[in-house]
């Protein structure tokens, strides 16, 4: 499966970014399971040689780290004065990596690592605004430039080769014998759910684990309501995670989705036990090897004309604090280089992702028109986190959010309780 923050890539991360240097690394293995690969590259003006390092957890065999290679090999062509080497480290180890090797002052100058990473290791990273281009930051969605945000508000990284959100997949034959049209509202979605539940099959699946997914598919409802983080248990919030809970009291949403995974989602919609679920553009080639006639739509919101506001997953390409300006400056050159590419719907393509890029969604649309209830709300997404100390906050919503669903805790005091630990996040 693809990796992107949704979600079982993420899931890895977090915990080795919990498990090492208190709050910001991998695990304590370091990168000895790295692989190299020295390929050409294309992109400095100057006349000097230059090798630079190109680190991430992408493996040689994997789409991504075969479509990066392609445009290494490119860029080399055209700037043969620079020579490009593509290293990548397991994603559990990518984070201490990337500290052990600031820390020995020898960090890669590339650096393309999952977004939730940028806050804790953005002393290992640069400010891409005193390299790049004064306009470059400006051709993004403000969802991808935002995820390579840090808390200083310096922007460290940017989605380059796009990110991926989450919409509400349906089975089209079975709302069409039920004579219901794709639900667009809150209400809609309830009331198709409930119609839809019968037989042993549930009219509505997404995934609560007690992983990073279960925030990461609360926050579209969370959001798209009005509630944000600073606090969970405003009225907003506690109508999101109550209308959730009673899908499940309703029997419209299977008591089971707090174990749920994605993938088991998936399994679940494809088994017919499921007649709607919320998931990402990664399930595409699952679906359609399964011979499922589905469809798909944006994320349901509370009323009709509000926003669907989900979260973006993926990488943030960031340069590396290398110390040595002029390297710094030709690395930069290549992320301009991957951004103004005349194939750059091959890299975003290549990535499994949406483009980051607002003047070429129309053109992905044409391409990729599957994708267009996605790319539809980038213009409104958010990254996943919008301040510090997000890791934890993740995990004290888990509870929130589990609690409400089992029956546990009312929503309201599942989110007050939550809100009161949060206050306390240091």
């Amino acid at each position: 499966m693809r990796r992107r923050l949704g979600m079982v890539m993420v899931s890895i991360l977090l915990t080795a970014v919990l498990g090492a240097c208190g709050k910001s690394g991998g695990s304590d293995s370091g990168g000895s399971a790295r692989a190299s690969s020295t390929v050409s590259g294309k992109g400095a003006s100057s006349g000097n040689t230059v090798e630079l390092k190109l680190l991430s957890y992408f493996s040689e065999g994997e789409t991504q780290y075969d479509i990066l290679k392609k445009f290494v090999d490119d860029y080399h062509q055209q700037n043969p004065n620079v020579t490009i080497k593509l290293e990548s480290a397991p994603p559990a180890d990518l984070d201490q990596k990337i500290l052990q090797s600031a820390t020995a002052k020898q960090v890669a100058d590339i650096i393309i690592l999952n977004y939730i990473s940028v806050d804790p290791l953005h002393g290992a990273l640069v400010p891409l605004t005193d390299y790049v281009n004064g306009d470059f930051l400006s051709q993004f969605y403000d969802a991808n430039v935002k995820a390579g945000t840090a808390t200083d508000g310096k922007v460290y990284g940017v989605q380059i080769a796009g990110a991926n959100d989450l919409a509400l997949f349906y089975n089209k034959k079975l709302l069409s014998d039920a004579g219901i049209n794709p639900p667009t509202t809150w209400a809609e979605l309830a009331s198709s759910a409930k119609v839809l539940s019968k037989d042993g099959r549930y009219g509505l699946a997404v995934s609560a684990t007690n992983t990073v997914e279960a925030l990461w598919q609360f926050e579209p409802f969370f959001w798209s309501n009005g509630a944000d983080f600073s606090n969970v248990a405003s009225p907003e919030g506690v109508e999101a995670l109550d209308f959730l809970a009673q899908l499940v009291k309703d029997g419209a949403m299977s008591k089971e989705v707090v174990n749920w995974a994605q993938g088991q989602e998936v399994d679940q919609f494809v088994a017919g036990n499921a007649a709607m679920m919320v998931n990402g553009p990664w399930n595409f080639k699952a679906l359609n090897d399964a011979g499922i006639e589905y469809g798909v739509v944006t994320i349901p919101v509370p009323k009709a004309g509000m926003k669907p506001v989900v979260a973006v997953g993926g990488e943030v390409f960031s340069l590396g604090n290398t110390g040595d300006e002029g390297r710094t400056k030709e690395a930069a050159k290549f992320l301009e280089y991957l951004a103004d590419s005349d194939r750059y719907i091959d890299l975003v393509h290549g990535f499994g992702y949406l483009p980051s890029l607002k003047a070429k969604s129309d053109e992905f649309k044409g391409q990729f028109p599957e994708y267009t209830p996605f790319l539809d709300q980038m213009a409104y997404a958010k990254p996943m986190y919008d301040e510090k100390g997000y890791l934890k906050l993740d995990k004290i919503m888990q509870v929130a959010i589990q609690s409400a669903l089992t029956g546990q805790a009312t929503p309201k005091d599942a989110l007050d309780k939550a809100a009161k630990e949060i206050a306390n996040i240091q």
